[in-house]
């Protein structure tokens, strides 16, 4: 089961995964409706499809027999980082290409879209050249990155990173805006008039 794009996580910039992994390693011992009311808001059918990924990948095995909505379950196999697997109990390859354009602007200091995109695949992901230029943008737009020298007739722009927040990179939503989970903070990508623009009239 493929990730859902990036939302807004405001219990202490967990995702949902994360938030009930960890109350299930907490509790050792735990129902479904435990989960549910503890990783909030998480609705039930996420947490029964989390805890069959867990179940399939041996993370955890049912304690009773009862029906999956009552059943009690422990956890067997900890460890620090909510696993992230399909329905089969299979590891999920992530979703590394913001990553490694994030990591490779760090080590460069001053770049084009280009040459991100190129360093992100040497890396092992994929990366296209469109990708690279429309992720830039928007850190662009809220304060990322500066530029250093104008783009023109077959030259792309170069970039320059003055707002390193961590380790973590800054993902745009599917509202179209940043959220960096280093500090929290959540920016707009757009400005008012092109939110605006974007509403069914």
């Amino acid at each position: 089961m493929a990730r859902k794009p990036i939302q807004i996580e405001r219990a202490g910039l967990r995702t949902p995964r994360e938030r009930m992994w960890g109350c299930m390693q907490q509790l050792g011992r735990f129902q479904a409706a435990q989960v549910e009311a503890a990783a909030h808001p998480v609705g039930r059918r996420a947490v029964q499809s989390y805890l069959e990924c867990l179940s399939n990948g041996g993370y955890i095995r049912a304690a009773d027999e009862a029906p999956n909505r009552y059943r009690l379950w422990e956890v067997v196999k900890r460890q620090a980082r909510a696993p992230m697997l399909d329905r089969d109990g299979k590891e999920l390859k992530p979703a590394l290409g913001n990553l490694a354009m994030w990591r490779a602007m760090k080590v460069r200091k001053v770049f084009d879209a280009a040459q991100i995109a190129t360093d992100a695949t040497q890396g092992g992901v994929s990366c296209s050249l469109g990708s690279a230029k429309a992720y830039v943008s928007v850190l662009l737009r809220c304060g990322y990155l500066r530029v250093d020298a104008a783009s023109r007739p077959g030259t792309l722009a170069r970039l320059r990173l003055i707002k390193d927040t961590g380790p973590l990179p800054p993902a745009v939503t599917r509202a179209k805006a940043l959220f960096d989970r280093n500090t929290g903070e959540l920016l707009l990508a757009q400005t008012a008039q092109e939110v605006g623009d974007g509403l069914d009239s």
